[in-house]
């Protein structure tokens, strides 16, 4: 199944969520560089530390991790990497279960 995840246009934002009996914990960051960055806990367990964001990348790289499923951004209107000023809109942040 596929979730959506709702974000905020902000260059920063934390947000908690559960899906599949986890809690998961999601940090967005914009750097300097006008790039996106993810940071993912499960819980209290780090997942993912400053993650490049990029479309139709995942952004859990392995499986072994503690987590049931991965996310990805996906850009509505073509082929480009999200950022902060499309969230939501033209960047979605989807879940999907593995």
């Amino acid at each position: 199944m596929l979730y959506k995840i709702p974000l905020q246009q902000t260059p920063n934002q934390t947000l908690s969520f559960q899906i599949d009996r986890q809690d998961i914990h999601l940090s967005l960051v914009t750097r300097n560089n006008g790039k996106l960055y993810a940071t993912i806990k499960v819980g209290n367990k780090l997942i993912v530390a400053n993650r490049l964001c990029l479309n139709l990348v995942p952004l859990i790289g392995v499986d072994y991790l503690p987590i049931k499923g991965n996310l990805a951004f996906i850009d509505k209107e073509g082929n480009d990497d999200p950022v902060y000023t499309g969230l939501n809109a033209r960047f979605i942040l989807i879940y999907s279960e593995k």
